[in-house]
């Protein structure tokens, strides 16, 4: 009998000790599931070419501000083109990776399993699948960009004067040219 009572105590202490690890694997198990009934991998890809596009826009507008005299030089303006393309294919490659996308995946599976109970995550699965939610996940890489090029004109004319005034302000304080 006494030992009936110790075999007993010791697997209710391991389960006991297991049961977070049992619970974190379930709500990871939960967060996939729901990255599938998002079709996360199709919203991965649509961010990505977004992401390519606004980073090309401001690679180049950069560029050609810190090289304001290059566009009037026929051989400058063709090495910077040259240059720009070379910039687009390692961006491309990069966002085309696949451990880029395999590290946005984990990191969207970590960050719902540690940001939401089970439960949680199941009711955003249920929702995704119902007429709304998919409309939803259809139309948001669309929405997104109807946001993104509206974002990055305020920022280029709200923001980044005052980041240039400011780094223009520091550089003449500290004599840094």
């Amino acid at each position: 009998m006494r030992l009936k009572s110790m075999l007993a105590a010791g697997l209710c202490a391991a389960l006991f000790h297991t049961g977070p690890a049992f619970a974190a694997e379930d709500s990871v198990t939960a967060a996939k599931a729901l990255l599938q009934a998002m079709r996360y991998d199709e919203i991965i890809a649509q961010t990505m070419q977004q992401m390519e596009a606004t980073m090309q826009q401001q690679m180049e507008q950069q560029l050609w501000q810190n090289l304001p005299n290059c566009a009037e030089t026929p051989d400058c303006k063709s090495k910077v083109g040259t240059f720009l393309q070379q910039m687009m294919k390692t961006q491309q490659a990069y966002f085309h990776s696949p451990e880029t996308r395999k590290l946005m995946n984990e990191v969207q599976v970590q960050a719902l399993s540690k940001n939401f109970s089970v439960a949680e995550i199941r009711e955003m699965s249920a929702f995704y699948q119902t007429p709304t939610g998919s409309k939803m996940l259809r139309l948001m890489p669309k929405i997104t960009a109807e946001i993104g090029p509206v974002l990055m004109k305020d920022i280029g004319q709200r923001l980044m004067p005052e980041l240039k005034q400011q780094m223009d302000e520091f550089a003449r304080r500290n004599d840094v040219r």
